[in-house]
């Protein structure tokens, strides 16, 4: 989700993908962009729109894993709501977060998600958008 952002926004930049080191938030364990980038996440809706700019038009991935992708979304948003909530420390926002990322990775989307997704991906025709030196 957040590479798809990155890609979209500076895929017209000479060093698309470089993020900068002046960037860096350590209170949150994030750079800014990565976290910039789920900010505009405000629905479900948005979260799949977001993957589905690196796909191939009208494919059915996203109907056929619609209530894991819902499951992931919900889940997203609370790892997101842990990593912001500065009133706990780095330690325990740390321990949340991936209490949150392995109940993702275990409940959410599953790797035949992935494998199908993967299989939607237009890598080519993304890759044309991207300027080189």
């Amino acid at each position: 989700m957040v590479a798809a952002d990155i890609f979209q926004r500076r895929r017209k930049y000479e060093t698309p993908w470089r993020l900068l080191a002046n960037e860096k938030e350590p209170k949150l364990d994030l750079l800014p962009e990565i976290r910039r980038s789920c900010d505009q996440i405000e629905s479900y809706d948005a979260f799949v729109g977001r993957l589905a700019t690196l796909c191939a038009p009208d494919v059915k991935v996203f109907e056929t894993f619609e209530p894991a992708l819902k499951k992931a979304f919900d889940l997203l948003q609370t790892y997101w709501s842990i990593l912001s909530n500065r009133e706990v420390t780095q330690k325990e926002r740390r321990k949340a977060s991936l209490v949150i990322i392995s109940q993702l990775e275990r409940d959410g989307i599953s790797d035949h998600f992935y494998k199908e997704f993967s299989q939607c991906l237009q890598i080519n025709e993304l890759l044309k958008g991207i300027k080189r030196p």
